[in-house]
């Protein structure tokens, strides 16, 4: 998740510096396509799919973190 994460950040990066045209064409790469949209659905998609990425890493972390209170519950003495 994390590499996607990154992968289009920079990608959006790219849109925010005025590196890529909105008006223009782009290429998008995913679940093994590439595809050729226009700048201003490559920017929303990718805004959609950062947004998704970022809510599952949040609910990942929110579980790993149940999931250690709930070690350190069962094994007060491991972080003696």
């Amino acid at each position: 998740l994390d590499k996607q994460r990154n992968g289009r950040r920079e990608a959006l990066g790219c849109f925010r510096r005025g590196e890529l045209s909105l008006g223009s064409s782009q290429w998008v790469a995913t679940e093994g396509q590439f595809l050729r949209i226009p700048g201003k659905t490559a920017r929303s998609w990718l805004q959609q799919r950062q947004e998704e990425t970022e809510a599952e890493i949040a609910g990942a972390r929110h579980r790993l973190k149940a999931q250690t209170q709930d070690l350190l519950r069962e094994h007060p003495k491991v972080t003696e």
